[in-house]
């Protein structure tokens, strides 16, 4: 079986070439869907064999760790200290966190490995049950976004977390008074160095709105800038004696109806660098939905556009 140093790279290198592949404007799925095919189910044949080796480092590392404890060891007819002695360390090459300082705080790696370290930080902390329920998976999405996958390994090592815990657990412990302007979760004394664990969903706080009109109205397509519809107030009917004609009077006619289109439209700016780095392009079609819903409610209830083909408004309901 590979070591966990192989299998790592060779999860780097399937990882990379995956990535190359979905930029690639000339990979086509006729052509290259079988080669990425194998490439996924090797990168997770591969993964199996890591779990069981990180599986079998976290047991052994146990079992040193107990050994090394007061209450596990005795002394024995040699006379020694008692100790049991060191047990077997392992040492990953691979670690997510290393090369910080060779990296520049990671910013010189590649995006793609940056999201692989994420993805390998998160399932690591996740199996050790540093992560809430279920938070695994939704850290794991997040992670795809580079930067966010950056701020991760930047912030979720264990020391980091450590002496984050200690600090909230107790301000005023061991090493941690301070004077006036003490360390704090103000921003400005502290408070930009939380840990890593975020929650980037946009929440709405508008009022939202219950919008029924297009379900309820008759919905045209048109083609020109303009409905053009008939309408009539209708025939009148009447009782009549026997033997006596009907009038001709009471049929009322038809008119036209002409209704104007309006555009509604949302505008939202970003930067290239603002979608590359977050995920939200993937919430903006929530967030611009609320909005048309909102336009239309007001605007199909009290809208005051009448039938002017420049008014700007549709003509509400009401109006």
């Amino acid at each position: 079986m590979a070591t966990l140093d192989e299998i790592i790279d060779e999860q780097n290198t399937i990882h990379s070439e995956l990535e190359r592949m979905a930029t690639d404007e000339s990979t086509t799925e006729e052509a290259d869907g079988g080669v990425r095919d194998t490439l996924v189910a090797r990168w997770k044949d591969l993964d199996g064999q890591r779990e069981k080796i990180v599986s079998r480092m976290d047991e052994l590392n146990l079992i040193r760790k107990k050994s090394q404890e007061n209450g596990n060891t005795e002394s024995g007819d040699g006379g020694g200290n008692g100790k049991w002695g060191r047990g077997p360390e392992f040492m990953v090459r691979h670690d997510p966190l290393a090369g910080r300082a060779e990296s520049k705080d990671y910013t010189m790696l590649p995006r793609g490995e940056i999201v692989s370290r994420a993805a390998t930080l998160i399932e690591l902390h996740d199996k050790r049950g540093l992560l809430p329920e279920h938070r695994g998976e939704f850290a794991t999405r997040s992670a795809q976004s580079p930067g966010i996958a950056r701020h991760m390994l930047m912030y979720g090592h264990d020391e980091y977390f450590d002496a984050f815990k200690d600090y909230v657990n107790d301000p005023t412990g061991p090493g941690l008074q301070r004077a006036a302007g003490a360390l704090s979760l103000a921003s400005a004394q502290g408070g930009y160095l939380l840990p890593y664990f975020l929650d980037p969903t946009i929440v709405l706080t508008t009022d939202g709105t219950t919008n029924p009109y297009r379900r309820l109205a008759t919905i045209k397509q048109i083609t020109t800038n303009a409905y053009q519809g008939v309408n009539s107030a209708g025939v009148q009917a009447a009782f009549l004696d026997e033997a006596v004609a009907a009038g001709t009077g009471n049929y009322q006619g038809v008119g036209q109806i002409q209704i104007g289109v309006k555009k509604a439209a949302a505008w939202v700016y970003g930067s290239f660098e603002a979608n590359e780095d977050t995920d939200f392009a993937t919430q903006l079609p929530r967030l611009i939905q609320d909005g048309k819903d909102i336009l239309e409610e007001s605007k199909f209830a009290v809208g005051t556009g009448g039938t002017a083909l420049n008014s700007g408004e549709p003509s509400g309901i009401v109006s």
